[in-house]
């Protein structure tokens, strides 16, 4: 059985490109037109607007690859239609020649193509940009397929973070960047180590990038997130993609029967307490730091969350502060027994088409564990295999 890993395999066989080694331009209309050339692969009608963007910080070479990406010429000329199998599995192949500029290999590809069909096109474009691949070779200033790179003089070089006065004004966590470069290192994060990783989003040691711009979401690598039996991982995307995924009866709504994440992050999402999750609640524009978990958040230890340890908006510690004492406890965040759904029956909630069996389609983390779950190498995860229980014991 092909044993597919959503890991980039050239990363393995050819060494990553360093960024610095690239030429620099500052020539944000050059970088602009090769951009299109790549993904569009034409020339551009106007560079001007996005040459804007990126010149004065709005905007990193990774953004505007991302936009056209997904944008409907991209997707209307390159992607389209992808309702069969092969189809999206040439839309795939499309993705890797703009975003990696190389062919893909065969079991990417084809993890790719059912993650098309399950969580959509904006999910992958969003993973590929997210993966070590490309951020090794190309970061959030080179353009794929092409040795140039931007350092116009709002582009931190060393970072990949934009370094100006108004970005970092307008910067997550900015009353942490004590030397105001732009980025938070460990040294300056207020709060526990476990918090720190939850944010840093690649693991490089410092809070940079997408990692600091207000709004940004993060992009799954799903070759990084394994299932563990009894685990279960917190909402790490929060995209269209995701909503569409988890609202399995298309009713606008996402119950706790549909939710397959912890509990905890479930109430924090929602905002009006009525049990449901709507798109105002799940695209919620204000940071409730949702990721981030209570004992994590409670540095000291006591028990609450004192307003010195919120990462979040202040906006959304005053909606989670119900009896308004200036403390978040355990109940407000977390919930109680009453106040709080218990976990739902997870495997029903993977096996979508209820024939008591999760299909590769079907899972939500890496295929790599998939296929450690799979113990009888058939194709599909039964009830008993997904809990860890031995061949022959009656489905719980």
């Amino acid at each position: 059985m092909l044993r597919a890993f959503l890991v980039i395999g050239a990363c393995l066989l050819f060494p990553p490109v360093i960024s610095a080694q690239q030429p620099c331009t500052t020539d944000a209309s050059a970088v602009v037109a090769e951009i299109h050339r790549q993904i569009l692969e034409r020339t551009p009608d106007d560079a001007g607007p996005m040459a804007q963007r990126l010149a004065s910080g709005n905007a990193t070479v990774k953004d505007l690859v991302r936009e056209l990406a997904r944008g409907t010429e991209h997707t209307q000329r390159f992607l389209s239609p992808f309702n069969t199998p092969q189809q999206r599995l040439n839309a795939v192949g499309y993705l890797y020649r703009h975003l990696l500029n190389r062919a893909p290999d065969i079991g990417g590809a084809r993890a790719y193509a059912d993650a098309v069909a399950s969580r959509g096109m904006e999910f992958v474009i969003d993973d590929i940009l997210a993966s070590p691949e490309y951020r090794q070779s190309y970061g959030d200033y080179g353009v794929p397929g092409s040795n140039l790179r931007y350092c116009g003089p709002n582009a931190n070089r060393s970072t990949g973070t934009t370094g100006s006065p108004a970005a970092i004004r307008g910067m997550r966590f900015r009353e942490m960047d004590s030397n105001r470069d732009g980025q938070i290192a460990r040294n300056e994060w207020r709060g526990s180590t476990q918090s720190f990783k939850v944010h840093d989003w690649n693991g490089d040691g410092v809070l940079s990038g997408d990692e600091v711009r207000p709004g940004a979401a993060r992009a799954r690598r799903m070759e990084e997130q394994d299932y563990t039996p009894g685990d279960v991982s917190s909402m790490l995307t929060w995209s269209d993609a995701d909503f569409r995924s988890l609202d399995r009866n298309n009713d606008r709504r996402i119950s706790p029967a549909e939710w397959y994440y912890d509990v905890e992050t479930f109430r924090r999402a929602d905002r009006n307490d009525d049990g449901m999750l709507s798109p105002a609640e799940f695209f919620a524009p204000d940071d409730d730091d949702r990721t981030d978990s209570f004992e994590y958040l409670d540095v000291n230890g006591n028990g609450r969350i004192e307003r010195n340890e919120w990462h979040g908006a202040a906006a959304a510690f005053t909606r989670l502060d119900r009896n308004r004492d200036n403390v978040l406890s355990r109940a407000e965040v977390v919930g109680t027994t009453t106040t709080t759904a218990a976990q739902p029956d997870l495997f029903a909630t993977l096996d979508a088409d209820g024939d008591g069996m999760v299909s590769p389609v079907e899972w939500r983390w890496s295929l790599r564990s998939f296929y450690q779950q799979d113990t009888n190498d058939d194709g599909f995860v039964t009830r008993n295999e997904f809990t860890g229980q031995p061949a022959g014991t009656p489905a719980l």
